[in-house]
């Protein structure tokens, strides 16, 4: 009887395995979507990028959505959890990955939106606060980043948020006193948007130079 419960479960963690490695597969040759879709789809897998990769840059967003994809559902069935990640409509303005719960139903609260842009952690950051990102904020959804952009943002080293915020804290102390209002508002935006990243950017389960380099050489 111990044997038998013994081979049991050594034939469940081969089975997680194996299930995982095919997450991973999917992620290279989607063979179910193509089948689906025609073998002439663009960004739905790595060798649909990697052949259409002309911009690389551009590229890498889809790249990072695939590689997350199967990296967050990898982890899961070797845990044994039942949610599962998916990749939303690749023109859906708010939400590029989605969480479904066990019985298939969408986790809303775990909506997210990949955002694989800058060179470097401050120049993405910068980005974020750019013209056109309100509506992320305003969304209320997740944001994963780089791994490495999300360790240097979230630290207290110069190019953290910690620092940001201190340093429109102080642009807007010196707004104040020469009653410039336009500038008051924009700093106190900075602020808000800043306090926002703080809470809802998340790690994407790799790096930038990961993802440029899958995109080019899935």
């Amino acid at each position: 009887m111990r044997y038998a419960l013994n081979r049991l479960s050594l034939d469940e963690i081969g089975q997680r395995y194996g299930d995982a490695v095919r997450e991973y597969c999917a992620a290279y040759v989607n063979h179910e979507v193509r089948a689906a879709k025609g073998d002439g789809v663009r960004t739905v897998d790595l060798k649909g990028i990697g052949v259409n990769a002309s911009n690389p840059a551009f590229k890498q967003g889809f790249a990072a959505e695939t590689l997350a994809e199967a990296q967050y559902n990898a982890n899961a069935i070797i845990g044994g959890d039942k949610r599962r990640m998916r990749r939303t409509n690749n023109n859906d303005p708010l939400v590029d990955m989605r969480v479904f719960g066990t019985h298939g139903q969408p986790l809303k609260t775990q909506d997210i939106q990949m955002k694989f842009v800058g060179k470097d952690a401050k120049d993405c950051l910068d980005r974020l606060h750019s013209d056109g990102y309100e509506k992320y904020y305003d969304s209320g959804k997740g944001v994963a980043l780089p791994d490495d952009f999300c360790d240097e943002l979230l630290g207290e080293g110069p190019g953290s948020i910690k620092q940001d915020i201190q340093e429109s804290k102080a642009r807007l102390a010196d707004a104040l006193a020469r009653g410039d209002e336009d500038a008051c508002a924009r700093h106190r935006k900075r602020i808000k948007e800043d306090e926002y990243l703080q809470k809802k950017i998340r790690k994407a389960g790799l790096t930038k130079e990961e993802a440029l380099r899958a995109a080019v050489h899935p």
